[in-house]
């Protein structure tokens, strides 16, 4: 597994929820998401794999590893972390 430096987290970020029929509302398809789950970060934050978090919607960096795409952001641009 991938474990970033300094103070980047690595994030799933969630899916654009898509309608009953299947199609994106203009609004759904021009927002990026704010949500998703945290897929690692650095041993010093204190955040941790699994967490869910809200963040910055202009933050981070989209990046491809092993196929999948995943979000690159620094933890200063994650406002909360979910709790159940």
């Amino acid at each position: 597994m991938y474990r970033p430096l300094n103070n980047k987290v690595l994030i799933t970020p969630d899916k654009v929820q898509e309608t009953v029929g299947g199609l994106y509302s203009a609004e759904q398809a021009l927002s990026k998401p704010t949500r998703g789950t945290v897929v690692s970060a650095n041993s010093k934050s204190e955040l941790k794999e699994g967490d869910i978090v809200i963040y910055n919607k202009h933050a981070g960096q989209t990046i491809t590893l092993d196929d999948k795409e995943y979000l690159l952001m620094s933890d200063d641009d994650i406002y909360f972390i979910e709790h159940a």
